[in-house]
């Protein structure tokens, strides 16, 4: 299904090696909380679909930095897989 993303990534990496993953970084102020909030998952997760679809076949890995007290949150792919299947599934694309 198509959809249209508008945002911008604050960092995406995106090595000449096609066996190694692209790294999709966004910046976030203030301190890390206990747990990810579902529209940071949907954000990157809609970042991720839109970085597949123009390199199809590349891993994509996402993290969060926050910059209150520095600290990278890495997001688990199976997390950011859910947050894109129900991003779809809101927008009536999903299964």
């Amino acid at each position: 299904p198509e959809a249209r993303v508008i945002g911008r990534a604050d960092r995406v990496t995106i090595p000449a090696d096609p066996a190694l993953p692209i790294r999709l970084i966004d910046w976030k102020t203030g301190a890390r909380p206990a747990e990810t909030s579902p529209a940071h998952l949907a954000q990157l997760a809609a970042y991720a679909g839109a970085l597949e679809r123009l390199h199809p076949g590349r891993e994509v890995r996402a993290a969060l930095v926050w910059t209150a007290a520095p600290a990278l949150e890495e997001i688990a792919a199976e997390d950011l897989a859910a947050a894109r299947a129900a991003l779809l599934d809101r927008a009536g694309g999903g299964t």
